[in-house]
């Protein structure tokens, strides 16, 4: 899927754990043990589960990798981002499914976990591209050049530049 949102704004929500359930439907928990970085955990309740991710691969506004154990697999989500040369991001998820039992598992697991990944992703762009984008406004009245804040998204405050 692609997005007009900037791989930095789309990163940004992907570190902000405790907030993920904004945009994942499936998640009515996360919390984040350390900061967002290989190594660290995040404890991730749905309403079935209770899962314990490992962050395996955290590649500031381009990637992250999460991986969990479950029922002797080791289960991994790569999250990636790519700058396109129109000026999108493309947003890809990836799962990988290893261990011992894995041809026989995956074909049951895989599907289940992947099942929500394009509702997912349309709704961290819906949210990026609500956050991130607001179009430059003209404003009468002011003096030239002198911004007139009116609002910010989580690290980007939004401004309107007068004439």
């Amino acid at each position: 899927m692609t997005t007009t949102a900037k791989p930095e704004h789309i990163y940004a929500l992907w570190a902000d754990v405790q907030n993920w359930p904004r945009w994942n439907a499936d998640v009515v928990q996360a919390k984040l043990t350390g900061p967002f970085a290989v190594d660290s955990h995040i404890n991730m309740m749905t309403a079935n589960d209770t899962l314990s991710l490992r962050l395996d691969d955290v590649q500031e506004n381009t990637s992250f990798t999460d991986e969990v154990a479950m029922e002797g697999l080791g289960i991994r989500t790569v999250h990636a981002l790519r700058d396109l040369p129109n000026g999108q991001t493309e947003i890809s998820y990836r799962l990988q499914i290893e261990g011992a039992n894995a041809d026989q598992l995956g074909p049951e697991i895989g599907p289940a976990i992947t099942g929500d990944f394009p509702a997912t992703i349309a709704a961290l762009v819906r949210l990026a591209e609500a956050e991130w984008h607001s179009p430059l406004v003209t404003v009468q009245g002011f003096s030239s050049g002198t911004p007139l804040y009116v609002g910010s998204a989580p690290s980007q405050p939004h401004w309107i530049r007068s004439t």
